[in-house]
């Protein structure tokens, strides 16, 4: 056996340990990890420490020191291996022995704190141990034999009772690979075929062991898949959040644990797992954390997840206080709405507030207005948009109307405050913790008047992100807040967020209203039952990994919110920018509830439209919005569609909403291509040239502006070669509207041209297009998409 995964050392020990009188191992990454993304991010954890600041010492000068010390002990021996005294008397030589100690203790201290025991290796130790066999470490490191073993020793206390021996490359002043094995041989005199040694490292561990004759085991830590899923949360992280590598080391709190299970990579499973796993452990860890701190202050409250997004965290917060009392709330943004209508006041702060949230339709819908009242305000109304919102204000002005809403609002209001007594048991005086995913609050917001005026209680609402904007706002607390992060990171997470939605929610619709005693009433679930399913399965692997996280001591004794926060945050934004090709196979099948008080669900990924958008405009198209203009379509997910096509267009989107970029589509390339137009008309012919944009695969986009009383021709000049007529299309440039497709034969025509095959056609310099019957007028234009094929 030659390497052998992780995950699978447990199940392997006796094969492993058979033949042998010796068991030799690594130490870094093999029995100690760390919980960072590389061994240098820890470098970044100094400049929490007064001592390293006080010298000035941040990450870059630790590297440095190194480096420089490794270079002056080649010149002066011809080895490189250098220990951390040596280390720091190079990068400050003027510090006394005393001084760089106590550097060495703190820099030794970091390093416990942020590291852990790998414990399937813990395991083949002491069953090693078990049949009597010498346990040795062999390590390339600047660390002593003593702090070696004081790094081992702060997470397993009988470490000195499992290990015989300590070999470094310091104390040896060669490395693996350049010998250290002669040293070990002569000193623990056991013949090498009885010795067997793992370690991660094929060239020192693997190759250089096995030079000596001893059997050696090349640890592989994680699969390829992996160690996808560790790059692209890492490049996701570092675009994400400046401050990583800066003044923070690139968290990674899952990878040990990625690396103990095995299970089908390809399954939904491992995508509860490895995807939804890491952002909902964060977040239970962070609700545990500040409701212990608001029992320490005394405060009398109970806890309710607001269903349906609250779903999968009350799960796994079950997971890890089995006996915690906690209660589960059915309350939608729109039951919450519908409840808060005191006054006119309170109903004219909503349309202010509520306009660009949907359509007039939905909104009084939202006010409790029944089909009658809507049917009257629609007979009595001009559809134009703005003059829509002035007649719905006129129309709320009259009493008749406000009475309704009013009344409405408060036998609803009685209803749902019914639901919450009854589910959560809380009374006058006491204070209500809502769980949900976030963002605005707006559940929340609403319920605080309503909870305050009718039972006396307070509202404090516990969030994985918060886009509160209001820093004064003591009365909830996100895990992703702004007290770490600008309004625009937040925002980046928050505006795709509909995939960690999906893998939140219930099996059940949303709710729209209350029985008299406080039931819930559901909208139908718009999933069919295969959905569900796969959903079930996906939650099943992401309780599974809090369990286990919650098991292990791979956060031990190092919680930090700001850490814990901006490990989440790269696993989220990892997920909604960098997915892997199995996530998107399995992501593509879904389809995503919308949750306006409606019966809207659409496809959660639609790849062919994503790549019609590209063709078009490129990657301008996802500037339109979550309501996409161009396809008249919620879309919810562009980063998802774009990742199957272009990793680099995926980097762009999110450095685009990151930093809010505002880059147009002309300033993508500067790569053109001649279009003509041609126009005929009964006294004169006119030819203009046509502004061409390079969109995507080649493809360029051309906007013939509206033209009337003319013969339109559209010719690429002195251009011959094949062409891909891609599509002609009525155009809208100011809503950026797609229309209908022309029609070859009905609407346009080739002339002079060779058609190849479909949509290929071989032009010269008299081919041209002729678009015969489409109509012109001042708002539509026509859109030509093709590229240019020799």
């Amino acid at each position: 056996m030659k390497q052998i995964q992780a995950s699978e050392l447990v199940d392997h020990i006796e094969v492993i340990l058979g033949g042998v009188s010796c068991l030799s191992l690594d130490c870094f990454d093999t029995i100690f990890w760390r919980n960072f993304a590389s061994p240098v991010d820890v470098f970044f954890e100094f400049e929490k420490n007064s001592l390293f600041s006080k010298y000035g010492i941040k990450a870059a000068h630790r590297i440095s020191f190194e480096k420089r010390a490794r270079f002056q002990k080649y010149i002066n021996t011809g080895s490189t291996e250098v220990n951390l005294y040596e280390i720091y008397k190079e990068g400050l030589p003027l510090l006394n022995e005393y001084e760089i100690i106590k550097l060495i203790h703190a820099e030794i201290e970091t390093e416990i704190k942020y590291g852990y025991i790998f414990f399937p290796v813990l395991k083949l130790i002491k069953a090693a141990k078990q049949k009597g066999l010498k346990v040795i470490i062999v390590s390339d490191t600047y660390l002593k034999s003593d702090e070696l073993l004081q790094l081992i020793r702060s997470k397993e206390s009988n470490i000195d009772n499992l290990i015989d021996n300590v070999f470094t490359s310091c104390e040896n002043s060669k490395s693996k690979a350049d010998g250290i094995w002669e040293n070990v041989l002569n000193s623990i005199n056991i013949p090498p075929a009885e010795i067997v040694h793992i370690g991660d490292s094929y060239r020192s561990d693997f190759l250089s062991a096995s030079s000596f004759g001893i059997k050696s085991m090349h640890l592989i830590q994680h699969s390829d898949q992996v160690e996808q899923i560790l790059d692209a949360r890492v490049n996701a992280g570092l675009q994400l959040m400046p401050n990583l590598r800066f003044k923070q080391g690139m968290p990674s709190l899952n990878h040990g644990i990625f690396s103990e299970v095995k299970f089908d990579e390809e399954s939904l499973y491992s995508i509860g797992f490895r995807s939804i796993g890491p952002i909902l452990s964060g977040f239970t860890n962070f609700i545990e954390t500040t409701v212990n701190n608001l029992s320490k202050s005394s405060k009398d409250f109970k806890v309710a997840f607001l269903m349906r997004d609250g779903y999968l965290p009350s799960l796994c917060l079950k997971s890890v206080l089995p006996e915690r009392e906690l209660c589960s709330l059915n309350i939608s943004r729109f039951t919450a709405i519908a409840a808060s209508f005191y006054s006119k006041n309170d109903i004219l702060a909503f349309i202010k507030d509520g306009v660009s949230a949907g359509s007039i339709d939905s909104l009084l819908k939202q006010l409790l207005l029944n089909n009658e009242d809507i049917k009257f305000f629609q007979e009595h109304t001009d559809r134009n948009h703005y003059e829509l919102l002035l007649s719905l204000i006129k129309f709320i002005e009259i009493k008749e109307i406000q009475e309704k809403i009013i009344s409405r609002s408060f036998n609803f209001r009685e209803r749902l405050m019914r639901h919450v007594r009854r589910e959560t048991g809380v009374s006058n005086g006491q204070t209500l913790v809502l769980i949900d995913l976030g963002y605005n609050g707006t559940i929340q917001n609403k319920l605080k008047k309503i909870l305050l005026n009718e039972i006396n209680v307070n509202p404090y609402g516990i969030y994985l992100i918060s886009n509160c904007v209001n820093l004064d706002n003591l009365d909830r607390v996100g895990l992703i807040d702004q007290r770490n992060y600008d309004l625009r990171t937040i925002q980046t997470l928050t505006k795709y967020i509909a995939t960690l939605e999906m893998m939140c929610t219930n099996q059940y619709g949303s709710v729209v209203n209350y029985e008299d005693d406080g039931t819930p009433l559901l909208l139908a679930s718009k999933y069919n039952a295969s959905q569900i399913e796969r959903i079930k399965a996906i939650q099943s692997g992401c309780v599974d990994f809090v369990a286990k996280f919650n098991e292990s001591n791979f956060g031990e004794n190092i919680y930090d919110e700001e850490y814990f926060s901006s490990s989440v945050a790269s696993d989220l934004a990892r997920l909604l920018f960098f997915p892997l090709r199995h996530e998107l196979r399995a992501l593509s099948e879904f389809q995503f509830d919308v949750n306006l008080g409606s019966e809207t669900s659409v496809d959660l990924l639609n790849f062919s439209k994503c790549e019609e958008d590209l063709r078009r405009v490129g990657i301008t198209y996802t500037a339109i919005g979550a309501q996409s203009a161009i396809n008249k379509e919620l879309r919810m997910s562009h980063p998802l569609e774009i990742r199957k096509f272009d990793l680099f267009l995926s980097n762009y989107l999110m450095a685009a909403n990151r930093f809010g970029l505002n880059v147009k589509l002309k300033d993508f390339s500067y790569a053109d291509f001649s279009i003509k137009l041609l126009l005929v008309n009964e006294s004169a012919q006119n030819i203009l040239d046509l502004e061409t944009f390079k969109t995507y695969e080649g493809f360029y986009t051309c906007v013939i502006p509206p033209v009337s009383n003319a013969s339109v021709g559209i010719s690429f000049g002195k251009y011959s070669g094949l062409v891909q007529i891609q599509e002609l299309i009525v155009w809208d440039s100011d809503s950026l509207a797609a229309g209908d497709k022309l029609i070859e034969g009905l609407d346009y025509e080739f002339e002079g041209c060779e058609k190849i095959r479909e949509n290929i056609f071989r032009f010269d310099g008299g081919s041209f297009i002729e678009i015969k019957s489409i109509k012109f007028d001042l708002k539509n234009s026509i859109m030509i998409v093709f590229r240019p094929l020799d």
